[in-house]
C-alpha cells in the first residue's frame, strides 16, 4: 500500500505585492528620512559613497513628495534595493526614537505604521523578530 504524504503548509508571512503610502505614512516616512539624514550632514562629502548615499537619499525624498502631491490620484511609484535600504533603516531608527518619547496613542499608531513599512521594504528571505 502506497502512504499518502500529508499535505505540508506554509506558514511564513507572506508580504504584500504593493504598499499603500496614505498622507499619513508619507510624513511619517519623510520625519523618519530627516532623522536619517542627520549623520550625513556631518560626513565627509568627498567620499563617493556618502555622494552615493545621499543621492540615494534624494531620491526617495523626492519620489515620496511626488506621492504627497498627487494623494487623490494613483500615483504607483517603485523603489529600487538601495532606496528600499534607505527606507527600511531610516524606518527603523525613527522607531527607537519613538520609543523613548512618552507613550500614547499617537505614538502607538506611528510604531504600528512603522512595523508596517520595515516589514514590507524587509527582504523576503530575512524576517523581523
Amino acid at each position: 500500500m502506497a502512504r499518502r504524504k500529508k499535505h505540508q503548509r506554509s506558514f511564513a508571512v507572506k508580504r504584500p505585492e504593493c504598499f499603500v503610502f496614505t498622507e499619513e505614512t508619507i510624513t511619517l516616512m519623510q520625519r523618519a528620512l530627516m532623522l536619517f539624514e542627520q549623520p550625513l550632514h556631518q560626513a565627509d562629502h568627498r567620499s563617493e559613497k556618502v555622494a552615493f548615499a545621499e543621492e540615494t537619499m534624494q531620491r526617495v525624498k523626492q519620489k515620496l513628495e511626488q506621492m504627497k502631491q498627487s494623494v487623490g490620484l494613483l500615483c504607483l511609484t517603485t523603489f529600487d534595493y538601495n532606496e528600499k535600504i534607505i527606507i527600511r533603516q531610516a524606518i527603523l531608527l525613527y522607531s527607537i526614537e519613538l520609543l523613548e518619547a512618552s507613550p500614547g496613542a499617537q505614538q502607538a499608531w506611528e510604531l504600528r505604521q512603522c512595523r508596517r513599512i520595515s516589514m514590507y521594504f524587509t527582504d523576503e528571505g530575512k524576517a523581523l523578530p
